[in-house]
């Protein structure tokens, strides 16, 4: 039988899961939620839901025996395997609680790096549109389908504010690019305002955590005019004009364009309170990555949990015909497993030829049989909204594993 090769190296995985094999006998017997000790509650259930609720990926951590001397391992089918892509620390729970196969884990192994251009968690995470993503995920192994490089993603409320900064410096981007200080005068003094800068809210790990991969206005934002200032050997930027708060994008840009036509710098900035984040540009909608399931813990003021799973989908194509540079939106609720509801939208105009096509995530008629047992579910069917023209569209989940078409 052809020897296959997994999602990432083959000398680290083979280290990684002997590692976690070389002691199994401990692990059980101090119970896993022991040997976790201090690891978050929400964890311990997702990577179990994980176990319990997806696919089998053609090999399980604790039925693995090395190679004889000489010898390759022979890696299981490209049909089944696929990796879960998570940041690294989390590599280990994936793979023992979960027995799935992590993009990236122990030592640490897979975080690739934007700067080198080295695929891995690192580039995915901070990748500010979902086709770079997805390249990323392709980059993996060539070889296979990137669907299947990665079917899951998992994330938590620490890589998307504390560990945010690790996932920056293993790239070598500076963490200014997408959070910092703004110092405005009072009297002598410069007073620091923290603010989160456009690139961080484009960024995977923001889109996903934050707003569930959905398509998201600018609501609530503020433009700043500044200079950099040097004062005792450092640089300062220094809010030089009263900034502006606005809920309408133009009006902010127009403010930016205005400041650097005087000669300042300026940029549209969003609020520095992660509870409770608003985008300070406009984000389009994930059309791969649907919602599975989340855990318990509470972490925002509008319910977002501490841990959320994703699935990564080849998604179901929605095609139709309007005049041309006609508005054309979708949008379905959503209530996951711990009864959150939030709406996924997605919009786009007709091309030149009037045609639109718009890739959606979301099953309506719920799981298949082998597939994702997921229980975070679309409510209803989705409503397509074509210029003044209403639409009723239902999407079986087979479509949205085949991407197949639906022609409206």
């Amino acid at each position: 039988m052809k020897r296959k090769r997994l999602i990432v190296s083959r000398l680290t995985t083979l280290l990684a899961i002997a590692i976690m094999i070389a002691e199994p006998n401990l692990i059980v017997a101090s119970g896993q939620d022991d040997w976790l000790n201090a690891s978050d509650s929400d964890w311990v259930s997702s990577t179990r839901w994980l176990l319990n609720n997806t696919p089998a990926p053609g090999i399980d951590i604790f039925d693995y025996t090395a190679p004889g001397k000489g010898e390759k391992y022979p890696y299981p089918s490209t049909d089944a395997a696929y990796g879960v892509m998570s940041w690294w620390d989390y590599g280990q729970l994936i793979g023992i609680i979960g027995h799935r196969i992590p993009n990236s884990g122990l030592f640490p192994y897979g975080v690739g790096n934007v700067t080198a251009g080295v695929p891995g968690a690192s580039p995915f995470f901070l990748a500010e549109t979902e086709a770079q993503a997805d390249q990323i995920l392709a980059d993996l192994d060539k070889k296979r389908s990137y669907y299947m490089n990665t079917k899951y993603v998992m994330i938590d409320w620490d890589m998307a504010t504390g560990k945010f900064y690790a996932m920056t410096a293993y790239s070598g981007i500076p963490i200014t690019k997408y959070y910092g200080f703004f110092y405005q005068p009072q009297g002598d003094k410069l007073v620091p305002a923290r603010v989160y800068r456009s690139p961080f809210f484009k960024t995977m790990i923001a889109r996903l955590f934050f707003f569930d991969g959905s398509e998201v206005p600018v609501t609530d934002a503020f433009a700043v005019a500044y200079q950099i200032v040097e004062q005792d050997g450092m640089k300062f930027p220094v809010i030089v004009e009263s900034p502006k708060k606005s809920k309408d994008y133009s009006e902010l840009m127009k403010y930016v364009n205005e400041s650097q036509s005087k000669g300042y710098l300026s940029e549209v900035v969003g609020k520095s309170d992660p509870t409770s984040l608003t985008p300070s540009v406009p984000l389009e909608a994930l059309q791969h990555y649907r919602l599975v399931h989340e855990s318990e813990s509470v972490v925002t003021y509008d319910g977002q949990k501490f841990v959320k799973t994703f699935e990564h989908v080849p998604g179901a194509v929605i095609k139709g015909k309007a005049s041309p540079g006609t508005n054309v939106t979708i949008a379905v609720p959503v209530v996951t497993n711990q009864e959150r509801v939030f709406m996924y939208r997605q919009s786009n105009l007709t091309d030149s030829r009037g045609e639109f096509t718009l890739v959606v995530p979301y099953s309506t008629e719920g799981p298949m049989e082998g597939g994702t047992k997921f229980d975070t579910v679309a409510v209803g069917p989705y409503q397509l909204s074509v210029g003044g023209r209403d639409y009723v569209v239902k999407v079986p989940e087979e479509l949205v594993i085949s991407g197949g078409i639906i022609q409206v």
